[in-house]
């Protein structure tokens, strides 16, 4: 700075204070008092930091040391780095000293320390702006920190966070497992009590078992003592005189225990003595004609298309045969009798067709069907007369094609049955059969299902009046239902119990699915037996040896089983899969009666399938 009557001074001291101020990074140095070298003895002077100046009053003297600074950049250093703006710097010009009053002498040699002393405090000033500049980072670095520090403590937080959202979702599934377990538990408990009642029942019933055989023993001694008393007598007797004395004939061998074997009442026929050929000769197409216009008999089931067929004649002079369609009940309810029919001649070259349960109780009095022959479903051998009655099969209430094209051995199950199950008769009778643990003992749940269900009306009926008939009957309908009927039918094997009859709806049905059947019959003949060589196709089991099935089936060879579903595929489709089939099979089956001596009319030679 200049001044009127003022000259330039340096000052040591000035030197010494800004480089003790820097060390001590004080940078606030307002106000302070110190000598300065050249300057009167009793002088003081004052430091103004803010303005860069050093100025004396003391005295007589006055004098004033100033610094001209130039400024780069702009604003408080420590602001700019809080908000990133350019840091500021300083370089000094040459210092000026201004004086004044007696303090003139002194100027000339301050000047001079002034200008020496003014490249140090540029210096100082360089290192202080260096300082501050490392303050500012040490303050970034602070901030930084203390940003990181904010980061890991929300990192803290979210981490405590999902570890309590984790632990409340252990807290939940916990709940969760210990409710279950309690469930389990109970189950348990309730299992336990129905076993123990179960045990129970079975201690009470192996009780009633001891007493039973208890009894049984005391009724052993008893027939011991009764057969010995016998015995004696038996033996006193032979010691009489002999008498000469006519043994009465043996009973019929179908009466021995057999409910469904009936005796033989029909006349004893033949084609050879029964049969008038001649009506056959009149016949020039080479076919078989029939004649059924009976208006109180019209034809039934499959034969309801007979009258389409090339097979039926309108005029009765042309007949060969005279086909009567018995309704399905009681001949006594019926209307006329056949015998009143316009054409009846005896009954000779009539068939009578009946497709009822029991030919015993709904077809015509034996003694009242002359020459006639039968055609029907419930044929049994007591009853039949080869080469002149014919066994018809029950129309299958659905079919299956499309399991016919899978092999023998790829199919879902091994052996089923899901029917009804009957309750009426003694054991042994048509259907009861079905009841027998032999029956029910085949089911294993796996591989061969068998189902029976008591809902049968009749079975519901007697259910109620002898309940001790229908045991077995709640447990089997929960099994029952759980099985599809035609899912069933994707299996190797399908058992074929009689039912009221032996005769089923499941016959061809089983057929049409490419199935097996396993017939359990007694005393029935076979349909269209003199067509179908059945022997090479299903197998048949007498009602007393049910507990060979099983192990009978498992014993067959695969190249058997694919031989025998083969053959009942042929059978099938050559005889029975739909009602125009059945019909000409009804056909041919009569012609086979002729046995070639009507030759126009002879059924077609079939080749023998092996």
């Amino acid at each position: 700075m200049t001044r009127e009557g003022s000259c330039l001074v340096t000052t040591p001291q000035l030197l010494l204070l800004f480089t003790a101020a820097v060390c001590l990074g004080i940078f606030t140095l307002n106000n302070t008092r110190f000598y300065s070298r050249g300057a009167p003895a009793d002088s003081m002077m004052e430091l103004d930091t803010e303005n860069m100046s050093l100025s004396d009053t003391s005295g007589n003297c006055h004098w004033t040391l100033a610094y001209t600074t130039q400024v780069v950049g702009a604003g408080d250093s420590e602001h700019q780095h809080q908000r990133g703006d350019k840091k500021r710097s300083s370089s000094f010009a040459k210092p000026s000293v201004s004086c004044s009053c007696d303090c003139t002498s002194a100027c000339p040699l301050l000047e001079a320390e002034a200008l020496e002393q003014a490249t140090l405090i540029k210096t100082l000033l360089s290192e202080r702006d260096k300082s501050k500049k490392e303050a500012e980072q040490v303050l970034r670095e602070r901030d930084d920190s203390k940003k990181d520090v904010e980061k890991l403590l929300r990192e803290q937080e979210q981490a405590r966070e999902a570890a309590e959202r984790e632990r409340e979702q252990v807290r939940a599934d916990a709940e969760r497992e210990k409710e279950q377990w309690r469930k389990d538990v109970e189950k348990l408990q309730r299992e336990r009590e129905e076993c123990e009642k179960k045990d129970q029942q079975l201690v009470r019933e192996r009780d009633e078992l001891k007493k039973d055989v208890e009894k049984l023993s005391s009724q052993r001694e008893e027939v011991k003592q009764d057969a010995k008393g016998l015995l004696r007598e038996a033996l006193e007797e032979l010691k009489k005189p002999r008498e000469e004395k006519v043994c009465p004939e043996p009973g019929p061998w179908h009466a021995q225990g057999k409910t469904w074997h009936r005796p033989a009442k029909f006349p004893r026929c033949s084609m050879d003595a029964c049969f008038n050929y001649s009506r056959c000769d009149q016949n020039a197409d080479s076919e078989l004609l029939i004649y059924s216009d009976f208006p109180d008999f019209p034809p039934t089931m499959f034969f309801q298309k007979l009258k389409e067929s090339k097979y039926h004649t309108d005029d009765p002079e042309k007949a060969c045969l005279f086909f009567v369609f018995l309704p399905g009940w009681a001949m006594d309810t019926m209307p006329p009798h056949p015998n009143t029919l316009p054409f009846w001649n005896g009954g000779m070259n009539h068939v009578l067709v009946n497709f009822a349960d029991k030919w015993f109780q709904t077809g015509p009095y034996e003694n009242s069907i002359g020459l006639a022959s039968i055609m029907a479903s419930d044929m049994q051998e007591t009853l039949y007369r080869p080469g002149f009655d014919i066994s018809i099969p029950l129309p299958a209430n659905h079919h299956f094609p499309d399991l016919q094209s899978v092999a023998s051995l790829e199919r879902k199950y091994f052996a089923t049955f899901k029917g009804m199950r009957y309750l009426s008769g003694p054991v042994g009778e048509e259907g009861t059969l079905r009841s027998q643990d032999a029956f029910r003992n085949m089911h294993n749940g796996e591989d061969i299902i068998v189902l029976t269900s008591c809902q049968h009306p009749i079975t519901a009926s007697i259910k109620r009046e002898h309940p001790e008939l229908g045991i077995h009957c709640d447990e089997d309908e929960e099994i029952y239902a759980k099985y599809d009927y035609i899912d069933l039918m994707n299996t190797t094997f399908a058992i074929v119990p009689a039912g009221i009859q032996a005769s089923s709806y499941r016959f061809i049905e089983v057929l049409s699915a490419g199935a097996v059947p396993v017939l359990i019959a007694d005393n029935y003949v076979k349909p269209f037996e003199k067509l179908i060589q059945w022997h090479k196709c299903l197998l048949q089991f007498p009602s007393s040896e049910m507990h060979r099935i099983v192990q009978v089936l498992r014993g067959l060879s695969p190249t058997e089983i694919l031989q025998r579903q083969e053959n009942c595929l042929y059978f099938y489709r050559e005889f029975l899969q739909d009602d125009a089939t059945l019909i000409r099979s009804a056909v041919r089956s009569s012609k086979v009666r002729f046995m070639g001596s009507v030759p126009m009319i002879t059924e077609e030679f079939l080749p023998t399938r092996s």
